[in-house]
């Protein structure tokens, strides 16, 4: 396939586009108000991405061995968490499900421990993905193919619900990255680890100085 360097895409921020997505789109497109009964991680305080890879590796043991198609697994996504962290990272799914895939660390070296967290097309999610958007169409980096690595990595805070990116109770959910993860340029090995993600976003701004 033929690299496409660009520097926009296909207006990824477009808030009239519709998730195409087939796997759990129940739980993917989950609503402010779904989350009204969910624990709220830390009182709704900020967290790390580091903090992030502890609470959701104590979760493996609530993971049924079929996961649900059409409702959150109780006690493991019915959870509402913000994180403090880099973007590094993002891709417009527009060959796929229509959803923005950021990559997010503790750091703004690339080689750290990345989660993804992922925000949908739809009204519900149209300001954080906005400012996700922003952000990325902002940098200096080049634009590959709908994905680019950042030049100069943003501290955001992002919040949103656990979702766990399986479709059986897989082994090493903590560690193995599923083969997600963008490589391409220097950067040829993925540095996502665990299959637990934020998704959907519903909430990302700026972390101002």
């Amino acid at each position: 396939m033929a690299i496409n360097y660009n520097r926009t895409v296909k207006k990824a921020d477009n808030c009239s586009l519709k998730f195409r997505g087939k796997e759990r789109r129940a739980v993917k497109l989950r609503t402010f108000s779904d989350g009204n009964t969910y624990e709220v991680i830390n009182s709704g305080k900020p967290i790390s991405v580091t903090k992030w890879h502890t609470l959701v590796c104590k979760l493996d043991n609530d993971v049924p061995y079929r996961i649900p198609q059409d409702f959150a697994i109780l006690n493991v996504e019915t959870k509402k968490v913000t994180i403090e962290s880099y973007i590094l990272a993002a891709k417009f799914k527009s060959d796929e499900d229509n959803d923005i895939h950021a990559e997010i660390s503790d750091s703004s070296d690339w080689n750290t421990n990345h989660i993804i967290v992922e925000v949908p097309p739809g009204d519900e999610y149209c300001i954080a993905r906005k400012a996700l958007w922003s952000i990325i169409n902002n940098d200096h980096g080049v634009m590959v193919n709908d994905q680019k690595i950042l030049d100069e990595p943003v501290r955001i805070r992002v919040t949103g619900y656990i979702f766990l990116d399986a479709k059986k109770r897989t082994e090493d959910r903590c560690n193995n990255h599923g083969g997600r993860g963008l490589r391409f340029g220097k950067h040829t090995k993925s540095r996502v680890v665990g299959l637990y993600e934020i998704h959907p976003v519903l909430e990302l701004s700026v972390v101002k100085n």
